[in-house]
């Protein structure tokens, strides 16, 4: 039992080391830069330590899907201060939600974002969604 204990506690200790290094904490005061997914539109910042299980970064819907320890009300929060810097714009989403639920929508030019954030147990599951980029240069159509 001690050695699976010393197990786990070492696979912690790298999952946390991991996630600092590549969240690019400067500890400078600003928020680190968010990070960035391959063909995934640079003007969208995929959540600070986001664990990613599914990217679809081609065709005309665009994906990115994963999970985080941190709340729901975080993970909007983190969107709602940074996608307007960027030059989205919030819109409403008329669908009733459940508590615990985050469900997002932001616009740019012909572009439609949609990012949901709801409880899965321990971890918040979170999914951004974009349609309307051109393909060949991710800009706003």
């Amino acid at each position: 039992m001690a050695r699976s204990h010393h197990a786990a506690m070492i696979l912690a200790n790298l999952f946390v080391f991991a996630v600092l290094l590549t969240s690019g904490a400067s500890g400078c005061g600003s928020p680190p830069p968010a990070a960035k997914i391959g063909g995934f539109p640079e003007d969208i910042p995929v959540y600070d330590g986001l664990v990613k299980d599914y990217t679809s970064d081609s065709g005309p819907l665009l994906v990115v899907n994963g999970s985080t320890t941190d709340d729901t009300a975080k993970v909007a929060a983190f969107y709602r201060e940074r996608l307007p810097a960027n030059g989205w714009t919030e819109g409403s989403d008329p669908a009733q939600r459940e508590p615990g639920t985050e469900a997002l929508i932001f616009s740019k030019g012909q572009a439609k974002l949609v990012i949901r954030a709801s409880k899965d147990q321990e971890k918040t599951r979170v999914s951004l969604q974009v349609e309307g980029y051109d393909g060949a240069t991710r800009n706003p159509a």
